[in-house]
């Protein structure tokens, strides 16, 4: 496992504020708009992903496939079912993403279906 980031700084943050609004810009754009140097920018960049601090991905519009709904859920777990409830979201082909947190509520995710049947 890769030495974790416990805390991202300024830097981190406004590199991960700039690929929020465009995961394709380049370092050298980056570097303009935060007044970075470009080098120093590749680098963190680097380090968030190969500490998996962040990861880059994708998120898909399903207007834009052939799913036609998407359900956000939020749920509050009594703590004795936590990993029975884990592994019935995980299990669902339909989800896209389980997050766990701490507060009212619990767990987090994220379905799309085809249709509403």
């Amino acid at each position: 496992m890769p030495e974790r980031i416990h805390l991202l700084g300024n830097p981190d943050y406004e590199i991960l504020c700039d690929l929020g609004q465009n995961l394709r810009a380049d370092a050298a754009k980056i570097a303009r708009a935060t007044g970075a140097n470009e080098q120093t920018v590749r680098k963190r960049i680097a380090r968030l992903i190969d500490t998996e601090a962040v990861s880059l991905a994708p998120v898909v519009d399903p207007q834009a496939s052939s799913y036609a709904t998407l359900a956000q859920v939020f749920l509050e777990v009594d703590p004795a079912h936590e990993e029975e409830v884990i592994e019935t979201f995980l299990g669902m082909p339909a989800v896209a993403y389980l997050a766990c947190g701490e507060g009212p509520r619990d767990f987090s995710t994220q379905a799309f279906f085809r249709d509403n049947g």
